[in-house]
């Protein structure tokens, strides 16, 4: 039996990116023939997944003008059943496939409508015709294929101009088969007063200056925490904490890693007590939970993050970690020592993770969706 040709493509996402590649592309190519045009290098077979690289555009504009064409053409050429595509530039391109009879589907991983607010290349004078234009071409594109959302509510869907019927929820759970081997039991016993955190450090929804500010008034209380800190940090930023008044008084508690291999994050929080969850939307554009919670559940790992509804909804009936402003320095420090208070408390929330993992929040539960979703006629 032929097996269904899936082509994914991305001109934002790289090659490697844990929702495209790590994800749906590894997990889909054990039932589909996979490939994956995106941002890299790699040529060839990857983990059962055919990898057509394509250059990196950082203008945005550039990369609507030129990586949509270069995508498309190469997306074309792979004659698929089923077409996935995974930025709002490419929205046009999904429709035009839709023509050649494949079935499209179009993965929202964010709630772009809310972004464009906050996108330094757009004039603030035109952000809102965008947003409404983007709402329109999304609602018209809703006819011919169909999208993945990462939301937590259907009315968040609604919002952002999909249609009912014409949108399915894959969620951002972490696979456990991945994160199983990197759990520790006894955490508690087995680690020191250290935190751990990868992913961005400073945009417009990521502050990590509010995190060294909270470990410093930690300190002026006596209480001295480690961090490791995995991500991209260039010159300037690090610059900028050095320049912090405070900075000669914690810069031995911190060890910036660089970007890394998820296993190899995987393997510090080995050592972590506290996982940290940094991204911190305004709570109306927050439509769904970032993704690295979802590992710290899978690894037993209690963490730190927002306080926006959809967080707080889900830890009050879970019990997972602590919610705090992560505007408010002070706020973040008086979660850290919840965590790290007390012993019976901890491990509690340790275990509601693991058991919550198993239960609803694993990858596993999401690609059972996604996998009959591509197996629907085109």
């Amino acid at each position: 039996m032929v097996r269904k040709k899936i082509c994914q493509f991305s001109i934002v996402h790289a090659q490697t990116d844990s929702r495209v590649f790590a994800r749906e592309c590894k997990s889909l190519a054990k039932d589909f023939d996979v490939t994956l045009i995106a941002v890299g290098e790699k040529e060839g077979l990857l983990d059962g997944v055919k990898m057509i690289p394509l250059p990196r555009i950082s203008n945005p504009i550039l990369r609507m003008l030129v990586g949509g064409p270069l995508v498309y053409q190469k997306a074309l050429k792979q004659d698929a059943h089923v077409y996935h595509f995974h930025d709002p530039e490419l929205i046009p391109y999904g429709i035009l496939l839709s023509f050649t009879g494949a079935r499209v589907f179009y993965d929202m991983h964010e709630n772009t409508m809310g972004d464009i607010a906050y996108r330094g290349w757009i004039p603030k004078w035109m952000r809102n015709a965008i947003a409404k234009i983007y709402k329109n071409i999304l609602s018209y594109g809703n006819l011919h294929f169909h999208t993945l959302a990462v939301v937590e509510k259907d009315e968040m869907a609604y919002n952002s101009g999909l249609r009912p019927g014409h949108f399915t929820k894959v969620l951002n759970y972490a696979p456990l088969h991945e994160l199983i081997p990197f759990r520790i039991e006894n955490r508690w016993e087995q680690t020191e007063a250290r935190l751990i955190y990868a992913g961005l450090l400073e945009d417009h929804y990521y502050h990590f200056s509010k995190i060294l500010e909270a470990i410093y008034l930690l300190q002026k209380e006596g209480i001295i925490v480690q961090l490791d800190v995995a991500g991209k940090l260039d010159q300037n930023q690090f610059e900028s904490y050095t320049r912090l008044d405070y900075w000669d008084k914690i810069k031995s508690n911190l060890v910036f890693h660089g970007y890394i291999p998820q296993q190899q994050f995987f393997e510090l929080s080995r050592k972590a007590r506290i996982g940290l969850c940094l991204k911190n939307q305004p709570d109306k554009l927050t439509y769904s939970h970032e993704r690295k919670l979802f590992e710290y559940i899978g690894l037993g790992l209690p963490s730190l993050f927002c306080d926006n509804a959809i967080y707080r909804a889900l830890n009050e009936e879970l019990e997972i970690g602590i919610s705090c402003s992560l505007d408010d320095p002070r706020s973040i420090s008086e979660g850290i020592k919840g965590l790290l208070a007390d012993k019976s408390v901890y491990e509690k929330l340790a275990s509601n993770c693991l058991n919550q993992a198993h239960q609803k929040f694993n990858w596993e539960s999401q690609y059972e969706k996604l996998k009959s979703l591509m197996l629907m006629g085109n």
